[in-house]
């Protein structure tokens, strides 16, 4: 599916309540990133790292709460999983 001629992938910024709620499959993993199946290798590596400079648990972290860091740290956990595992998939090397 990746790189089908006349395919535009599709992507969005999850929130975090999208992203901790995703589960632990695939496809979930395409959820967590806010990407279609259809992604390339560079557009998957850009929305990576868009995502992981607006859930930086480092950012702002002085201004949140002990329990608002967690929530933040896990969601960043979160997508480093997915783009690791969509990474593989994609077979973007890197």
């Amino acid at each position: 599916k990746i790189g089908e001629p006349n395919r535009q992938s599709q992507k969005t910024i999850p929130t975090e309540a999208t992203i901790l709620n995703a589960g632990i499959t695939l496809d979930d993993c395409y959820v967590i990133l806010g990407v279609d199946q259809f992604i390339t290798c560079d557009e998957l590596k850009e929305q990576f790292r868009e995502l992981s400079v607006k859930y930086n648990s480092s950012i702002g972290m002085l201004n949140r709460t002990k329990e608002e860091n967690e929530m933040i740290g896990k969601v960043h956990t979160r997508i480093n999983q997915a783009y690791t595992e969509l990474n593989k998939t994609h077979k973007c090397g890197g």
